[in-house]
């Protein structure tokens, strides 16, 4: 009983119980929600965070150099990095637009050939020889689909958006993109 007679409504054990419990729950539903939300910028932070963490020096000279004003140099700063990252992407981009017919080509050319026989050497390799001259014949008989259709799961680990076609990837890879 309370010194004024009442009796407590909950007692302690079990309030710093409930408490304790309901701010875990709290606090893990937080943490979870955070990271579902955050997850897809994780990149772009750990990117932004190099940028700044290399660059901070610079960006502390270019203050003193501005006469303390830290938000020119930021300014200065951020557009300079723009510069240096969009600059280069828009020419690669113009390039590959401007040279799109010689892509598809080359692209077409890569999928029309085929696989030399093996080297009559190969099969003379001890422990392996046989083994690699056999390998190379089903790989030559095979042809490009089912080359493909084998290759595409190593594929797989990439994020969709960056995935290109089964075909220019194995194109890709016979002429080292």
């Amino acid at each position: 009983m309370d010194s004024d007679g009442s009796r407590p409504l909950v007692h302690p054990r079990q309030d710093l119980t409930r408490v304790t419990l309901a701010v875990l729950f709290i606090g893990s539903l937080l943490i979870a929600s955070v990271w579902v939300v955050m997850q897809p910028f994780l990149p772009a932070i750990v990117w932004a965070t190099t940028l700044v963490l290399a660059t901070w020096p610079l960006m502390l000279w270019l203050q003193r150099h501005t006469g303390n004003r830290r938000g020119l140099a930021v300014l200065i700063m951020t557009l300079t990095l723009l510069l240096l990252v969009i600059v280069p992407f828009w020419l690669a981009l113009s390039t590959v637009i401007a040279n799109i017919d010689k892509v598809g080509d080359l692209v077409r050319t890569i999928l029309s050939m085929r696989l030399p026989p093996p080297p009559s050497w190969l099969e003379g390799v001890p422990l392996v020889g046989a083994r690699a001259a056999e390998a190379w014949e089903k790989l030559n008989s095979a042809g490009v689909q089912e080359l493909v259709q084998r290759l595409t799961p190593y594929a797989g680990t990439l994020p969709t958006g960056l995935r290109p076609p089964p075909e220019v990837w194995v194109a890709c890879s016979y002429i080292s993109c």
